[in-house]
């Protein structure tokens, strides 16, 4: 029961539901116009950020538990910061990746790679433990 209450309390405060419909609602065309486009020499990327330190973020951080399991469900452990995604954003915008489309760089500290971050997300981890006692990736 505590688990549900977090994870309800998680996803009202960050709005979880709205910020995955919003990602799908880029993913895909990005996805779809890099092919589209691709002849005409136009690249479409995506970034994709997971928990960033920015004002809609703040109502889960100001809510120690909530906050607490973020943390340990994002292999970093540690929120990601704003300068993290400008910095994605100007890699692939930069002359280095003339031959990349139709990518989506996530800008998430692993979570979404990480077969652990995706299971801790559905079931937090027991309080007391610390990143020392993470298995290895």
């Amino acid at each position: 029961m505590r688990r549900r209450r977090l994870r309800a309390r998680l996803l009202r405060r960050s709005q979880g539901p709205a910020c995955s419909a919003g990602k799908g609602g880029v993913v895909r065309p990005a996805k779809a116009l890099a092919v589209a486009r691709a002849a005409e020499g136009i690249r479409v990327n995506a970034v994709a950020p997971g928990w960033i330190r920015t004002g809609p973020a703040g109502n889960v951080r100001a809510d120690g538990e909530a906050d607490r399991h973020i943390l340990t469900c994002t292999p970093m452990c540690r929120w990601g910061g704003p300068g993290g995604v400008a910095g994605a954003v100007a890699f692939l915008a930069g002359a280095g990746t003339v031959f990349v489309a139709g990518t989506v760089l996530a800008v998430d500290g692993g979570t979404s790679r990480c077969e652990r971050g995706r299971a801790l997300l559905r079931h937090p981890r027991p309080r007391g433990r610390t990143r020392a006692d993470r298995p290895p990736l």
